[in-house]
């Protein structure tokens, strides 16, 4: 939606990145640890386990679209902001035979398949 009529797309910084996990992924995971509810207080990192610059992300869009797109840096800085997140998926992984199946590109794609709401 961030996409406006001229391709462009704001990003804040030019080296973020995210580590993004397909939602059906999470619900799979979900029902796993729901299945197999461990006891006791725990904590688990959900995500795919490996980062993706949103240069990357805006890469992937266009290869399936087939739109470019001009990628414009708002150059203030925010305060606290964190360059690169990354899940640590090791335990998760382990306690629960879990490994999310939907790489980025596939997800995007599944995505914007479904996606009802005209980019332009």
């Amino acid at each position: 939606q961030q996409i406006n009529k001229n391709g462009n797309v704001y990003l804040n910084q030019e080296n973020t990145k995210r580590d993004f996990l397909f939602i059906d992924d999470f619900i799979n995971l979900v029902l796993k640890i729901l299945n197999k509810f461990p006891e006791g207080y725990n904590v688990y990192n959900a995500g795919y386990g490996k980062s993706n610059s949103l240069e990357e992300i805006i890469k992937i869009i266009e290869k399936i679209t087939g739109i470019k797109i001009n990628i414009l840096y708002d150059k203030s800085i925010r305060p606290n902001d964190i360059i690169e997140m990354v899940a640590d998926i090791t335990r998760v992984t382990k306690s629960f035979d879990w490994k999310p199946q939907i790489d980025i590109e596939e997800g995007l794609r599944l995505t914007l398949k479904n996606f009802t709401i005209p980019i332009f």
